[in-house]
């Protein structure tokens, strides 16, 4: 039998690691509230925001960071999937959730049991949603997507038109909201202008009072022209946009413990694959995580941990359950903590540092991680 995953309440002070952990994720609750405030401040008081909390909060534990969010403020919840809105309400969340993700005529009947708001990307899709609908004597609630530039999901402006015109003729469906979402929001103005254009465009044709929605972090930060009635602020609520003026406090930090320390001689290698052969009298200590933890293997060799705010590079190969870092010149000892993410003395590693060495985003760092068997600690 598998262990449940640690999950303790948060705490106001520095959370109290369990003794049996040695690797573990801090997620820092007040951070959230700070980003989500730093956001709202870009915002018209009457603009809602719906807090994106997909993928277990981008890996940071959804059930407390969305509750952490609508206590400060946040309208509504998106989530990419049944089973994450599923998730929310059995944490008790009462407020409005989008799915965001298509969903299979199967799965409506589950998104309706948990009056989950659902996402339309076709016609047809419309017609399912309205047959379970139908089936359970009871009036869904839709969002239609609108495909604008991104490429992937929605209904072309053309088809959006000519089916929200028609909507009445849908059957038991309420239409609260028309959206669509940007591609490259962060870095191609021109393109995203076009998006919004579309949109817009869109919009002028019809005469709805549903919620209009197109921002993203990015689009939120950048264009406050795409603000419409709502935003959907995503990876700048955890403190790892690359977006100017995006909030900057990061809400997950990273920490181990020592778990031994040898030493290794000239000539000698380390780990899997002989990827490092030692160069002088060295002092190894071994870290209790490795890539079933979310590290990177692109990290070996490659990125410094934080140990008595001192840098120390990590040697070898990151293997599944251990890495090595050389403590030569660093007093340490077995049971030390050791910052991977975050701030130890005058020093910092950040997630967009992972990231460039591994040559990714921080989303997926992030998610990487929190999808993993770390442990988290919550700080409220």
């Amino acid at each position: 039998m598998v262990a449940p995953r640690l999950e303790p309440a948060p705490q106001s002070t520095e959370p109290q690691v369990d003794p049996r952990v040695n690797a573990w994720l801090e997620i820092d609750l007040r951070a959230v509230r700070d980003n989500l405030a730093d956001i709202r401040s870009h915002l018209a008081p009457t603009t809602q925001v719906m807090a994106i909390v997909k993928a277990d909060a981008y890996g940071h534990g959804a059930p407390y960071v969305s509750q952490t969010l609508l206590a400060a403020g946040a309208n509504r919840l998106g989530v990419a999937t049944v089973l994450e809105a599923e998730q929310l309400r059995h944490a008790g969340i009462t407020a409005p959730i989008l799915i965001l993700g298509p969903l299979l005529a199967t799965q409506l009947d589950a998104a309706l049991n948990v009056d989950a708001e659902v996402m339309i990307s076709s016609a047809q899709g419309a017609r399912e949603l309205a047959t379970a609908a139908g089936r359970r004597r009871l009036r869904a609630k839709a969002h239609v997507k609108i495909d604008t530039g991104m490429g992937r999901v929605g209904l072309q402006p053309e088809h959006a038109l000519a089916l929200i015109q028609h909507w009445d003729k849908i059957g038991p469906v309420d239409l609260v909201g028309i959206c669509t979402h940007f591609a490259a929001a962060e870095d191609q103005p021109d393109f995203t202008r076009t998006q919004l254009a579309c949109f817009q465009a869109v919009l002028q044709g019809l005469d709805v009072t549903a919620i209009r929605h197109a921002a993203n972090s990015a689009g939120t930060l950048n264009y406050p022209d795409s603000h419409f009635d709502l935003v959907r602020p995503g990876i700048a609520l955890y403190g790892a946009a690359r977006i100017p003026g995006a909030p900057e406090r990061p809400v997950m930090r990273l920490r181990a413990r020592l778990t031994h320390i040898k030493l290794a001689q000239v000539g000698s290698t380390l780990g899997y694959g002989r990827t490092y052969t030692v160069a002088r009298p060295s002092t190894v200590g071994i870290l209790p995580l490795g890539y079933a933890d979310g590290l990177p293997r692109a990290l070996s060799n490659r990125q410094d941990v934080l140990v008595g705010g001192k840098r120390c590079p990590l040697v070898g190969m990151i293997s599944m359950d251990q890495c090595l870092v050389d403590l030569t010149g660093v007093p340490a000892q077995p049971g030390d903590e050791v910052v991977l993410l975050g701030e130890q003395g005058d020093e910092r590693i950040t997630v967009h540092d992972w990231a460039d060495t591994c040559n990714t985003i921080s989303y997926e760092i992030l998610c990487r991680l929190g999808s993993s068997r770390l442990a988290r600690f919550f700080r409220s």
